[in-house]
């Protein structure tokens, strides 16, 4: 995994030839005795490996939805914005702060910010982790109601076909 990773971290292969290139530096420096490995069988390895790492590895942020998702968590941290609601139901974490007591002073909440923006940062990890979760879990869900449906419309199109054929059309 270290050797794949140390091969990728610089330039992440966008192209066929990229990847065959990776591929034999990769076997190369492997043992002899062991089964060489080809480009696709390479990629769907590091796709895997950071999928099972998440957000929070530096193996996570060598493949490009996973930077993409970094730089979009990093620009949430700089702005004050509140990433929208899910979908489902995420469990969240409710911060409370203390407001200015006097009308003259700002309505800006008072407390230690590092702690609040520590907090809001681990929430928001935590919520992506979890969107991320969902998200595969609804596809999976998908595609195995859409396997159910086909496996039905296949039944009454069979039922169907053999009414017509015993009933003499």
């Amino acid at each position: 995994m270290q050797l794949l990773l140390a091969l990728t971290q610089r330039h992440l292969p966008s192209t066929k030839a990229e990847w065959e290139a990776v591929a034999e530096a990769y076997n190369a420096s492997r043992d002899a005795n062991a089964k060489a490995r080809d480009s696709v069988s390479l990629k769907r390895k590091l796709r895997s490996m950071c999928r099972a790492a998440h957000t929070d590895s530096k193996l996570a942020s060598t493949t490009r939805h996973v930077q993409l998702r970094t730089t979009k968590k990093e620009t949430a941290k700089s702005s004050s914005r509140v990433l929208g609601a899910p979908t489902k139901p995420v469990a969240t974490v409710v911060a409370t702060m203390q407001y200015a007591a006097r009308a003259g002073e700002a309505d800006a909440p008072r407390g230690s910010d590092g702690e609040l923006e520590e907090s809001v940062l681990v929430n928001r990890s935590q919520q992506l982790r979890d969107l991320f979760q969902q998200r595969e879990s609804d596809r999976r869900a998908a595609r195995r109601h859409h396997s159910e449906i086909l496996r039905s419309i296949a039944l009454l199109r069979c039922a169907v076909e053999s009414f017509f054929v015993c009933s003499g059309y």
